[in-house]
């Protein structure tokens, strides 16, 4: 039996990949991997599976670090049972360097051979990274959003450009060349696929939708009932001096995510300000100091949280009150899924993909009237009987999005003649 070949491109792993576009390479790439093996000892059809890493980090890790690679060579071909999940840190700044970097990763494999590696298939999980231009019959990227191209075009997106204009225009750039030599691409959610049609003219036929998913085994409720919150709850005491009943945000902070407007709500409610703390539990943070100067001036109420680790961000779902995404644009929204799938009430911004995922396990509001939000946390928040429902709902829709799924998807599409 002939075996095809992939290769995956694993620049956006990271040594902690708690946020956005590094959770899904993670999990995604995680559970194909899984899946392939699966296959293959089951004496089914399995892919060669081969991994780029760009040779600017050091020292990549898997298996959560219980074991490090000193070095890695990239384009090696490795097989599962040698290897495993190979991971490294967050590069969020391009430069010429590591560009540099890559096609002389390209140059050696081709000079090599003399003709070129070629793949039957390649995978970008991020189209918006510089890919080097090795051969392929079938390349599949994933596009998550086009956030920057759509506020460009669409003058009722009315929030700050988050990144800087020599990147912005590098992330444009690469991002549209990986779509024009791609055979296939992928996206997260019906609203993405829909404004790559309406605002690059990319044929329908040509994208096919991959949600993101969860890892119900570390996002879940935890045990032991009223006494395991308990727990929890004076862990979060003990550890990051959280003492009374909270809101919680998780994620970046940054324009797009319309921190601010959520900080003014809260700030405007006397009777979330007298019974509730705000917890921020964020990853990144940029063009921001608005924002920061009111959680240090609020800083008795407002709890800012960083570094938090994938195993204790189920922690703050649990013991949250209820939980608000009050983002201006998403092409998906992956703490929806955590939170739902932790039993945490949720409250979310009416636009993009947001009420595609939430389905009818959120309450939506205006994320540009203030009072729009601060009437939903307060009708939320207060309401035992909508509290209990949602968290039902919640349950019900998560099991729509699981990263094995995702995998599945993955492989179809891989294998699709």
């Amino acid at each position: 039996m002939m075996k095809k070949s992939l290769l995956v491109d694993i620049q956006k792993w990271t040594e902690e990949p708690n946020w956005g576009i590094p959770v899904f390479t993670y999990n995604l790439i995680k559970n194909f991997i899984s899946l392939n093996e699966e296959n293959k000892k089951a004496g089914a059809e399995y892919l060669n599976l081969y991994f780029l890493q760009d040779t600017v980090r050091e020292k990549p890790e898997y298996d959560k670090g219980k074991k490090t690679i000193n070095k890695y060579k990239e384009l090696s071909k490795h097989y599962i049972e040698k290897v495993g999940i190979l991971r490294s840190g967050a590069d969020y700044t391009y430069n010429k360097l590591k560009k540099f970097k890559l096609n002389g990763i390209y140059n050696g494999q081709t000079k090599k051979g003399g003709k070129g590696e070629k793949f039957d298939a390649i995978y970008l999980p991020n189209a918006g990274y510089y890919f080097p231009p090795f051969k392929a019959d079938k390349i599949i990227a994933t596009i998550h959003d086009i956030a920057g191209i759509d506020r460009a075009k669409n003058k009722s997106l009315n929030f700050r450009n988050y990144l800087r204009l020599s990147e912005r225009k590098r992330v444009e750039s690469d991002s549209l060349a990986n779509i024009k030599r791609s055979n296939i691409i992928t996206t997260v959610s019906n609203y993405t696929k829909s404004r790559l049609i309406d605002l690059l003219n990319i044929d329908e036929g040509k994208i096919k939708i991959i949600p993101n998913g969860v890892d119900m085994n570390i996002f879940k409720p935890v045990e032991d009932g009223g006494k395991g919150k308990d727990k929890v709850k004076e862990y979060l005491k003990n550890r990051h001096n959280i003492e009374k009943p909270f809101i919680l945000y998780v994620g970046a902070i940054q324009p797009r995510k319309n921190i601010k407007g959520l900080l003014n709500a809260y700030i405007y409610s006397e009777p979330l300000k007298k019974n509730f703390d705000m917890v921020i539990v964020a990853g990144q943070i940029w063009q921001s100091g608005e924002e920061l100067k009111l959680i240090s001036k609020y800083s008795d109420n407002i709890h800012l949280i960083r570094n938090v680790r994938v195993e204790e961000l189920p922690l703050f779902y649990n013991a949250a009150e209820v939980f608000i995404y009050p983002s201006f644009y998403e092409g998906f929204g992956t703490p929806l899924l955590e939170a739902f799938a932790c039993g945490t009430p949720v409250a979310v911004s009416d636009r993009t993909s947001l009420p595609e995922v939430g389905g009818e396990a959120a309450v939506y509001f205006n994320p540009y009237e203030i009072d729009d939000i601060r009437q939903s946390l307060e009708s939320l928040i207060f309401d035992d009987e909508l509290k209990r429902r949602l968290i039902k709902n919640g349950f019900a829709r998560v099991k729509d999005f699981t990263w094995e799924k995702a995998a599945k998807k993955l492989l179809e599409i891989v294998e699709l003649n």
